[in-house]
């Protein structure tokens, strides 16, 4: 697989470490260039909240040395970082849109109180509208083995099956693709979209993958099953802002259920050059 160049967004606590983690057992697989990122927060944010107390050059240092030496032992030799102040969700997407970057993880886990809030923030506004993929990571741990990528045959769901793919192999996880219809009259249309998805991903990668369709809510399906599954992975549609606030993005549901470690795939670069 093509070298997969991440950026990491850190801040401190666990969520971090959880989040280099998820990096590092990729790169068992992938071949990872990686930048940290760390934005120190300026007094107040656009959300109208001050952010506690600044931390100090130590803590900042403190915190990037035990994330580099998480992901220097899982193989990562190469490896950047980068400190910046100001509003977190602009720096951050205004690295992402520059740097090149294959994917953006962030993490959400370990912080309290304000700070969890304000952070988790960060990450969900990141998910929203940075224009490559974006990994939200809220555990530290790998217990099944297993992804889950759903899709409803639109070219954004093909787009984040192609990811899951390579991921999946990377990782080296059993793969379920899920298929929601919204009522059992059509249930043709997911099994059709299950079964192009399991084939994109035998031919393309050599997966065997597990295809389920379920009636009901998108949102509470796909949340019922990511359940026993270390990653969720689903395509983001870009929703006008108009739609976003009527309907919402089934994909920012999902993530703002806290329920599962999710991928949310837009822009993808590897998927761009194969349709091409």
């Amino acid at each position: 697989m093509e070298e997969l160049k991440v950026l990491l967004c850190i801040r401190g606590n666990d969520y971090g470490e959880y989040a280099a983690g998820f990096v590092g057992r990729l790169a068992k697989g992938i071949e990872i260039d990686c930048t940290l990122l760390h934005v120190e927060p300026k007094t107040k944010t656009f959300y109208g909240f001050e952010f506690p107390t600044p931390r100090t050059k130590e803590e900042i240092d403190g915190f990037i040395g035990r994330v580099l030496k998480i992901l220097k032992t899982y193989g990562v030799s190469k490896f950047q970082t980068i400190l910046r102040e100001g509003e977190p969700v602009r720096e951050i997407l205004q690295e992402s849109e520059r740097g090149g970057y294959s994917m953006v993880v962030t993490g959400t886990h370990g912080a309290k109180g304000l700070d969890r809030f304000l952070f988790e923030s960060v990450s969900y506004h990141v998910a929203e509208y940075a224009a490559v993929p974006v990994l939200v990571v809220r555990d530290e741990a790998i217990r099944h083995k297993r992804v889950m990528v759903a899709t409803d045959g639109s070219e954004a769901s093909r787009e984040a099956v192609y990811y899951c793919g390579h991921l999946a192999r990377g990782l080296g996880f059993n793969v379920t693709v899920l298929s929601v219809a919204p009522a059992k009259e059509a249930m043709g249309g997911s099994e059709v979209a299950v079964e192009d998805a399991k084939e994109t991903l035998k031919t393309e990668f050599g997966i065997e993958a597990e295809g389920k369709i379920v009636v009901g809510s998108p949102v509470e399906k796909i949340l019922e099953e990511s359940g026993n599954k270390d990653l969720v992975i689903m395509g983001s549609r870009g929703l006008s802002k108009i739609k976003r606030l009527l309907l919402g993005h089934v994909s920012q549901r999902v993530l703002a259920d806290e329920k599962a470690n999710v991928l949310i795939v837009r822009n993808c670069e590897v998927y761009n050059r194969r349709a091409t």
